[in-house]
């Protein structure tokens, strides 16, 4: 059986933990089969996957210019390892703290606009 909490799925079980929040909101004594709705509704889960995927290219980013600062440079093998790792783990360096979930809300104030073009090429 699949489970989206489990340590592999992060990724999904963030994007539906915020998508619930702003769906309750919207929800509240509206038609939910109403166009405008829906289109509403496509609109903000758009924005929080893109917020998840950016939270997830950026620190994947970060580690990959902080590993080329090293005197040995970027080891592919090993650095592709520890990012796996650390998605798998987020709490491995901080017991308190998952940086992704973080980086996701920090995110969670930028326009929808910003969000998007920051994932453009």
């Amino acid at each position: 059986m699949f489970d989206i909490r489990a340590p592999g799925s992060l990724c999904v079980y963030e994007f539906k933990k915020l998508v619930y929040v702003e769906r309750q909101n919207w929800f509240k004594g509206l038609d939910a089969a109403n166009p405008a709705v829906i289109d509403n509704m496509r609109r903000v889960e758009e924005r929080r996957f893109t917020q998840v995927l950016l939270a997830r290219f950026l620190l994947l980013n970060l580690l990959v210019q902080q590993a080329r600062e090293l005197p040995w440079g970027l080891r592919e093998k090993e650095h592709r390892r520890l990012w796996v790792l650390l998605q798998a783990h987020p709490k491995i360096f901080s017991p308190n703290i998952d940086i992704f979930t973080k980086l996701t809300q920090l995110l969670g104030e930028a326009d929808a606009a910003d969000l998007s073009g920051r994932l453009s090429p």
